[in-house]
């Protein structure tokens, strides 16, 4: 299991990189871009935060940004 290292400090950046199943060019598909900026609307209610720049490209989402507070820990998934 992978171990993530996580900030603890307000305002602290994160860097994700999310890819298309397969390498799929889904993320080109307005139906996709749509649900992807609705998630990211329904987190940001629960969990407030701000990205500072994103890339969309047609298999990959790369993304830098920062909780207002301190990042919430998360369970375990799997």
């Amino acid at each position: 299991m992978l171990r993530y290292r996580r900030a603890t400090t307000a305002g602290s950046s994160y860097f994700f990189t999310v890819v298309a199943y397969r390498r799929q060019s889904i993320l080109c598909d307005e139906a996709i871009r749509s649900a992807l900026r609705a998630s990211i609307e329904t987190a940001r209610v629960a969990r407030p935060f701000v990205i500072d720049a994103w890339v969309l490209l047609p298999t990959i989402y790369i993304a830098c940004g920062h909780y207002l507070t301190v990042m919430p820990i998360f369970p375990p998934v799997g």
